[in-house]
């Protein structure tokens, strides 16, 4: 095609604007100067019915295709309803607000140190004393002998109360214990505990970048050219 078609748009990668031609760059034009044009983009981009109208502005802006130009949009995908012909949107920097930032709960191992008291009351103990079903032997207790069950009178006026164990015989033994006054301290040195712990994000009040990589070219419109025909 030796001339393009009015209102074409190119990507133009030369630092100044060809004749007839126009930056996409939002500027508004007469209708009067630019009947062929406006006939074909009206105020679709900005503009006042009849007297002027604007031309897209493609400063900073990427081109997407419009879900309502027909067709059948490409399966698995949602369908933005903001992609209509003419429409602009999305953002270049982001602020992430509270709900959009992610949530971990982690488990970390503290060492506690220190020193605790703790109150000990009521405290009672139930066992078991070794003993001997035979006669006693002696009347002088040791670690080696045990009550006898049956004491025996040895020489003298003395009662011979124990004898050697025999590992058979027990005598049931019930003991109160009563704790110190003022608690009972407990050495907490190297204490090892795991903790639950979930952050609570700090909404982040700097926003961050939002772009994909990018090239920068000059956009053009051809204000001059041939009349496109409809299909």
């Amino acid at each position: 095609m030796d001339e393009a078609f009015i209102g074409a748009i190119f990507a133009w990668p030369i630092s100044w604007c060809p004749l007839s031609y126009s930056y996409c760059n939002g500027t508004q034009l007469s209708v009067a100067q630019n009947q062929a044009l406006y006939s074909l983009l009206g105020t679709a981009f900005g503009g006042s019915i009849g007297k002027t109208f604007n031309l897209p502005n493609l400063q900073g802006r990427t081109i997407v295709g419009a879900t309502n130009m027909g067709g059948t949009y490409p399966s698995g995908v949602n369908i933005p309803s903001a992609y209509v012909f003419a429409s602009g949107g999305g953002s270049d920097i982001v602020t992430l607000s509270a709900a959009q930032a992610p949530l971990m709960s982690h488990s970390h191992t503290a060492i506690i140190a220190g020193t605790a008291t703790a109150t000990l009351t009521g405290l009672t103990a139930t066992g078991a004393l070794k003993a001997t079903a035979q006669a006693g032997t002696t009347n002088t207790p040791g670690s080696s002998v045990s009550p006898a069950r049956v004491p025996d009178t040895g020489s003298g006026d003395s009662i011979q109360a124990y004898g050697a164990p025999d590992n058979s015989t027990t005598m049931p033994v019930t003991v109160t214990v009563t704790p110190p006054s003022g608690g009972l301290p407990v050495d907490l040195s190297k204490t090892t505990v795991t903790v639950g712990v979930t952050p609570v994000p700090s909404i982040v009040t700097q926003p961050h970048n939002n772009m994909q990589p990018f090239l920068a070219l000059n956009y053009i419109i051809a204000l001059e050219g041939l009349y496109p025909q409809r299909q």
